[in-house]
């Protein structure tokens, strides 16, 4: 079942709480086997609903897992979409300035979908701003989209936030966001979502690139 099934059913129930917990401690508990296995990964990013944003005890549950797994601010990112933070529930606001102060690293997700606020980017401290791919799609075919992503980009260097691209999936789209000075990709362009036992074979095989950390 595809997560735009069930994660929108989850999220009215309350569900997601529970799932976004369960996503966190797996995230964390498989960096810290992958990495006492001597593979050297940066940063594993996880999906924050608005809900877990709400809950009061969502900070604590934080903390409580990222110790458990032995997992630092700087190991983490955590993904938030613009409708998470359009509320101005004090929660909120308070739950992002905590993670910012644990050292978490913030992205706002899926930028310029039909909520876009700048003021989002002056009173938040996003370490990323994600390119929603609905600009990606079509550059080389629309223009307007291609200034839209080039006006993202330099309006993120400008604010100092690195610049996500999500959904590439040509040559022709990635040499566009590399004269841009896009500072990082994401797409089928470079492996499509496996399970994790698929991933450590790619990790595996790489391993002369990589250092024990």
């Amino acid at each position: 079942m595809s997560p735009d099934e069930f994660v929108p059913i989850a999220d009215e129930t309350g569900l997601i709480v529970d799932i976004g917990n369960w996503v966190m401690n797996s995230a964390c508990a498989q960096m810290k086997q992958w990495r006492a296995a001597g593979y050297k990964l940066p940063c594993v990013a996880v999906n924050i609903s608005a809900r877990q944003l709400f809950d009061q005890s969502f900070i604590a549950d934080v903390e409580a897992i990222m110790n458990q797994g032995d997992i630092d601010g700087r190991s983490v990112v955590f993904e938030i979409t613009e409708s998470c933070i359009l509320s101005e529930n004090p929660l909120t606001e308070r739950a992002i300035n905590c993670l910012s102060e644990m050292g978490i690293a913030l992205a706002l997700d899926d930028f310029g979908t039909g909520y876009s606020s700048l003021s989002h980017l002056r009173r938040f401290k996003f370490n990323f701003l994600k390119i929603d791919r609905s600009f990606i799609w079509d550059i080389g075919k629309e223009p307007a989209d291609e200034q839209l992503v080039r006006a993202i980009i330099s309006l993120a260097k400008d604010l100092g936030i690195e610049t996500i691209a999500e959904g590439v999936e040509t040559q022709s789209q990635l040499e566009f966001l590399r004269a841009q000075s896009c500072d990082r990709i994401q797409g089928y362009l470079f492996g499509k979502p496996v399970a994790a036992d698929e991933f450590e074979k790619h990790l595996r095989r790489t391993q002369e690139t990589l250092q024990p950390v």
